[in-house]
């Protein structure tokens, strides 16, 4: 299926929820004077002495070409991908906004047209929004969409609901917003649906009611966890009782892979083909979303590479003047020729189906390190840590089996923890520096430690774990009733 070929699909009738009461400071945005006149500049005979753009003839770059995989398995491994200085004759406007003339002058802070174009169709593809009136806005990655999403419902004094362990820009991002954050207490299965309904039924009446709730549902940072459909299933219906906008920050979605067996459990070594490529993905909460109380938040930075600094906004298009006129005050939109080669690699050079075989590489390749990772945490750590086996991602997230009186130096057994593993040079992040809070002193003698499999040669997996369980030993670990 090809990125255009989606959007033919018949749409859902059904429209959004008017949800504009929600706005927050973005409510006071409005289009910036001079792209009001944007629509005229193009116009068929149109003579401008308007806009105050470069003219492409002083461009430094005269077309760009990159090497990428080519995917095809019996031919070279590597191509040639070219972004030409001019478009070519005859090419339609997503193919011609890739050219050098178009990706790299000023121009719409949606995105080149190719490249919303592509993000349009995928997730028409993919989530299937169960609502008509949705769209796509370029962002330059996931935490620039999250800023705009607080900017978009948030105003200070506000309260953000958040998983208990999150990602710590989404605490200090909301922080510089003047924006509470509100920890929700998690399991297993990420966020307690019990623990959101008691916060939000016995809100103090002198204070705003929630209205945004920020989750990392697949593959989450740090603990690894993927949210079952159920529990998004919970989690929706109650943003829905209570009218709370979702933020769903999803740049691991991509990483799902095939469950961990032990190895004394594996029969058949799994192939790339095993892996759920696009198919296979749990559904995301905006392929729940009947409301348009969803804005989903996408990244290339896990699949295609961070330094691209490309991503996408999906949302209600009540929302999106509203994020594209903070774009005109900000970033604009990511880079040009970042936009050009991720539309020409993702439609003319792979199309839909391509990235999901490259997908299902990538899955494998992460799969392969988790079995890794995890087998040597079973030789090594047992009974010295608790976890969650992550199905997708790149963490895992370890409960120390610290014993009760462990105090370390100062009372701070976690800093002599980490101080214990710098000496050992190896190398973990405390639990503490994750909490859903801005005072995260506060739960920094809590037991946990987060390792990442993403980036460490898997030869060096054993010696890491290793020395962790080392200077676990050295703490007390697994010996006495644990702490709490």
């Amino acid at each position: 299926m090809s990125p255009t070929d989606v959007t033919q699909a018949v749409a859902p009738e059904r429209k959004a929820l008017n949800l504009l009461s929600l706005l927050g400071d973005a409510a006071r945005r409005t289009q910036t004077p001079i792209k009001t006149l944007y629509p005229y500049f193009n116009l068929p005979g149109m003579l401008s002495l308007a806009a105050g753009q470069p003219h492409p003839d002083t461009f430094a770059i005269r077309s760009l070409t990159v090497t990428v995989p080519s995917l095809d398995d019996d031919g070279p491994a590597e191509v040639p991908l070219t972004i030409p200085f001019e478009p070519a004759t005859g090419a339609t406007p997503a193919e011609a906004s890739v050219a050098v003339t178009r990706s790299m002058q000023y121009g719409t802070t949606r995105g080149i047209t190719g490249y919303q174009a592509f993000a349009r169709a995928h997730t028409a593809a993919l989530h299937h929004p169960p609502y008509a009136d949705w769209d796509v806005i370029a962002t330059v990655g996931n935490t620039d969409g999250l800023a705009k999403c607080l900017g978009l419902i948030g105003s200070g004094g506000d309260s953000l609901l958040l998983d208990e362990w999150t990602y710590p820009a989404a605490v200090d991002t909301a922080t510089s917003h003047n924006i509470s954050t509100v920890p929700i207490r998690m399991d297993r299965d990420g966020m307690c649906p019990t623990d959101l309904e008691r916060v939000l039924t016995t809100w103090p009446a002198d204070r705003s009611r929630p209205k945004m709730m920020y989750l990392v549902p697949t593959g989450q940072n740090p603990t690894g966890v993927t949210m079952p459909i159920e529990r998004r299933r919970a989690i929706y219906a109650l943003a829905q009782r209570f009218n709370v906008m979702i933020f769903e920050d999803d740049p691991y979605y991509y990483l799902q892979y095939a469950a961990y067996q032990p190895p004394t459990e594996r029969r058949t070594p799994l192939t790339a083909g095993d892996q759920p490529g696009l198919s296979g993905l749990i559904p995301s909460f905006l392929a729940l979303d009947v409301d348009g109380r969803v804005i989903r938040l996408d990244s290339f930075s896990k699949t295609l590479g961070p330094g691209f600094r490309t991503g996408w906004l999906t949302a209600s298009k009540q929302f999106l003047p509203y994020i594209e006129y903070h774009h005109e005050t900000t970033t604009q939109q990511p880079a040009g020729p970042a936009q050009a080669i991720v539309t020409e690699l993702l439609t003319r050079h792979w199309g839909h189906d391509g990235f999901a075989r490259y997908l299902r590489r990538l899955q494998h390749g992460y799969y392969e390190r988790r079995n890794r990772f995890l087998d040597t945490v079973g030789r090594h750590l047992d009974g010295l840590v608790d976890y969650v086996v992550p199905d997708a991602g790149m963490f895992v997230w370890f409960r120390l089996r610290l014993p009760a009186g462990v105090t370390g130096a100062d009372d701070q057994p976690m800093q002599s923890l980490l101080q214990g593993l710098v000496a050992a040079k190896v190398i973990a992040i405390p639990g503490y520096l994750f909490a859903g809070q801005i005072d995260r002193a506060a739960r920094s003698n809590e037991p946990y430690l987060r390792a990442a499999f993403s980036i460490t040669n898997p030869d060096d997996f054993e010696p890491a774990v290793e020395r962790l369980a080392g200077v676990l030993r050295a703490m007390g670990c697994g010996s006495g009733a644990l702490s709490t």
